[in-house]
């Protein structure tokens, strides 16, 4: 069963909208069991809380929808949906959850976040945008999703954050669209400031926090993390162009057989048209190759078992040299400074 059906084709094109993660059919029902009542109350969705879904281990877009929506009939709060994490969470959420404390940082939490947000919600996506003095990170939607599921989403991303935001002088801002007059309730439950800025779901926070060491990272258990959750993730289907092309230079990258043409194969499509389709969401195929490999080599560079010269042929450069000269492009440092003050700061912390 995959996680995406075709729906309509528009301008040649086929439409795709995403199929849901069957666990939160269960996270709903919990939350709702907080209000003394479930999906089971609704004959509308009785069907979909009973039925046997051990041979499918998916929902249709419409089915998530019309359990949010009969989960606010039913709890009469219309902050249902940003109150979830308070009550439950799901293993992959936790499993997710777990690899981003073990990242060296912040910033490498987040790409983590973002890789992996996958295994918890096909509904949505994460940017994360890098500015000045700032960072942001943006939650877009994928096909028509309720406003209580990027609500619960948006929820257990934040508490992720607020949990591994240890210098708390820095606050974190987000943004989110909440029924007017509830955006002082929003704060409180998310424990930072809260406004609502049209349809945007954003959270912002300063530059140089990215860069704060974690005190639970931990390389062995992150390495360990990463092997999992990316076999998982390689199983798990997706309808983003982006992330299908992002898949392929994955598997391709250490092979050094990577090309836009090896990419379009696969896809039955030309590397013109891909070059194209690409062009049409804001990017290239140079670009996402060059963001595979630093998102790799920030995993990678943290583990001491490996050489740069082995992380350099492991990411697809043809020579140290190359990969020292892309990493100082990424970091503003050389992987050996890099991988220097990773280490100098876990010794300052277990000191």
């Amino acid at each position: 069963m995959t996680a995406y059906t075709p729906l309509i084709r528009m301008n040649g094109e086929s439409v795709t909208v995403p199929k849901e993660h069957r666990c939160w059919l269960s996270l709903i029902n919990l939350g709702l069991s907080r209000y003394q009542c479930a999906l089971d109350d609704s004959p509308l969705t009785r069907h979909l809380s009973q039925a046997s879904l051990s041979a499918n281990d998916w929902l249709t877009q419409d089915s998530i929808n019309l359990l949010w929506q009969t989960a606010e009939q039913l709890s009469k709060d219309p902050l249902f949906g940003l109150k979830l994490h308070k009550h439950t969470c799901s293993a992959p959420l936790q499993a997710v959850s777990l690899t981003a404390r073990a990242c060296p940082n912040l910033g490498t939490a987040l790409n983590t976040l973002s890789r992996y947000l996958p295994l918890m919600t096909n509904q949505a996506q994460l940017e994360i945008r890098i500015y000045e003095q700032q960072a942001q990170i943006m939650l877009h939607t994928v096909g028509a999703p309720h406003a209580m599921h990027l609500q619960a989403v948006m929820a257990y991303i934040v508490q992720l954050l607020v949990q591994l935001h240890e210098h708390r002088e820095h606050n974190l801002q987000v943004e989110l669209p909440v029924p007017a007059g509830t955006e002082q309730a929003a704060s409180q439950l998310l424990q930072c400031p809260v406004t609502t800025d049209g349809d945007a779901y954003r959270i912002s926070l300063a530059r140089e926090v990215l860069e704060q060491p974690l005190s639970s990272a931990d390389d062995l258990l992150l390495s360990g993390m990463h092997d999992t959750l990316g076999s998982l993730l390689a199983r798990t289907p997706t309808n983003s162009l982006i992330e299908q092309v992002k898949k392929q230079i994955v598997d391709l990258i250490s092979t050094g057989e990577v090309s836009e043409k090896r990419i379009a194969e696969p896809m039955k499509i030309s590397p013109r048209h891909l070059r194209r389709k690409l062009s049409q969401h804001g990017t290239t195929y140079e670009q996402l190759v060059d963001e595979v490999r630093r998102d790799n080599a920030l995993r990678l560079v943290t583990d001491p078992g490996l050489s740069l010269t082995e992380i350099a042929y492991e990411l697809g450069f043809l020579d140290p040299s190359s990969f020292t000269r892309a990493f100082r492009r990424w970091t503003d440092m050389s992987p050996t400074n890099y991988r220097r003050q990773l280490i100098g700061e876990k010794t300052r912390l277990t000191a």
